[in-house]
């Protein structure tokens, strides 16, 4: 019966004795919220939004301004055949910029296939335009389309920013 108490008694101080306030690198305190352990990663390029749709990475092109980057989101509309919001950042303030889907694609360039609402850029060089177009998801998918955003207040001006739509795996 003694041995029993003596055991109770050690146990916890053994217990105590294998933690401490020192944690090893990689442990996770009891208080942390899963934001803290695991941050969601940015979608990557190519990615599937979750409305269906595609979600596109902006890159600047030479004579791009510093610092002005964006995405595209591609998806299916219900009110006709095909969705696009292109959203802008580090325009010049006040600036209007032009965007297209054209035929081809960055490298290589190519007409125009379907026009962009203008981008209306804010006192804060973000902005951002919805439009409706002809194609399907799938169509623009077909590996011969690209997005294109011009430089601001031309007509429409040399490009800035570009984004080739990946076709679909």
């Amino acid at each position: 019966m003694r041995t029993l108490r003596i055991c109770w008694l050690v146990l916890p101080l053994a217990l105590l004795a294998c933690g401490g306030d020192d944690a090893d690198e990689g442990d996770v305190a009891m208080d942390t919220t899963v934001a803290e352990m695991a941050p969601v990663p940015d979608a990557p390029v190519g990615a599937a939004a979750d409305s269906g749709g595609l979600v596109l990475q902006l890159v600047p092109v030479a004579g791009a301004p510093s610092g002005m980057g964006g995405e595209v989101m591609v998806a299916e509309d219900p009110a006709s055949a095909g969705g696009v919001v292109v959203a802008v950042s580090g325009a010049p303030a006040g600036a209007t910029l032009a965007a297209h889907i054209h035929t081809g694609d960055c490298a290589t360039g190519g007409g125009v296939a379907a026009p962009l609402e203008p981008i209306t850029v804010g006192q804060d060089g973000s902005g951002r335009s919805s439009s409706s177009v002809g194609q399907t998801l799938p169509e623009l998918r077909d590996g011969n389309h690209y997005v294109q955003v011009h430089e601001p207040n031309g007509s429409p001006g040399a490009p800035v920013l570009c984004v080739d739509i990946v076709p679909a795996a």
